[in-house]
């Protein structure tokens, strides 16, 4: 379900389906699985095996980050972090979220130093990034003080 961004409103569903597809019937009778155990399941027990595997491959391969700020439905301001980068054992180009971080400001130096603890507390080297895309705002874009401006200081 992660890995094909399926909704957790189908997890239901999706058991019953596997249920009758399966040769054995009897080896998962007892198996069930609604949305609130699929998100929480997906939250604290394979996420942490995800992140890991995506900060792994940002720590040997070139990567790129997309990185943009929202509000959130809550009116929270969120910083979502995108990765992509070619990786060896898909051997393909790959989009990955690396991280959602909830910001109180969002200025130039708040979102860059946002920026800077995700890639130094995974120990992420940055010559290993290559390319930053973020949107048009001057928050991001200004020349001398934005993220952009920041990130290749």
């Amino acid at each position: 379900m992660a890995e094909n961004n399926i909704s957790f409103s189908v997890a239901p569903k999706l058991v019953e389906l596997i249920r009758e597809c399966c040769n054995d019937p009897k080896a998962l009778a007892g198996v069930a699985l609604d949305r609130f155990v699929a998100a929480y399941k997906l939250k604290y027990g394979v996420s942490d095996f995800f992140t890991t595997g995506i900060i792994e491959c940002m720590k040997t391969c070139p990567f790129s980050l997309n990185i943009d700020e929202a509000t959130s439905s809550s009116n929270k301001k969120v910083l979502a972090v995108l990765v992509s980068y070619y990786s060896p054992v898909k051997q393909q180009v790959v989009i990955e979220h690396l991280a959602s971080v909830e910001l109180v400001k969002t200025d130039a130096s708040t979102i860059f130093n946002a920026i800077k603890d995700l890639m130094d507390s995974n120990s992420i080297p940055w010559k290993n990034l290559q390319s930053c895309l973020l949107d048009s705002c001057n928050v991001m874009r200004g020349a001398k003080t934005g993220v952009e401006a920041r990130l290749r200081e």
